[in-house]
């Protein structure tokens, strides 16, 4: 993922960093989910950063996943939050992938289901068992 797509194409010429009043994700493609992976190995990477930058970089992970605009990082954090971003796309495609693949296999299994002859009807039902019972008791008194 490029920085211009992460960030939007903002120039800053105050030092503020990549972020700006631009949302992080493309509108089209922003994922409001309830939940988002973290990884364990990143615990290697934020242990050189300060309290402040450990609670800037969580608020950033949620802003992100949220589609809201990313505050200004400090430098450090931001090289964290880049790597980050970087997986977090990964997951992003990965789960696209199998979104489309289960949305195939239900519009295989609808079809399947639709385009197939209805089962046919049993004979003996107790409607048509009725049906003949009646019949043979009217012959029987036209007989006798």
């Amino acid at each position: 993922m490029t920085p211009e797509r992460m960030y939007g194409k903002i120039k800053h010429t105050d030092g503020a960093g990549p972020y700006g009043p631009v949302s992080p994700i493309p509108k089209g493609e922003r994922m409001f989910r309830e939940s988002f992976i973290n990884y364990t190995e990143w615990r290697e990477y934020s242990r050189f950063l300060s309290v402040e930058d450990k609670a800037a970089l969580y608020d950033a992970q949620f802003d992100y996943h949220a589609g809201e605009t990313v505050k200004p990082l400090p430098k450090t954090a931001e090289i964290v939050f880049t790597m980050m971003l970087q997986q977090y796309e990964r997951n992003a495609e990965k789960w696209r992938q199998v979104r489309r693949k289960r949305s195939e296999a239900g519009q295989r299994g609808a079809k399947a289901r639709w385009d197939a002859a209805p089962p046919p009807k049993p004979e003996d039902t107790v409607t048509n068992a009725y049906t003949r019972n009646r019949a043979a008791i009217a012959n029987a008194e036209k007989t006798a």
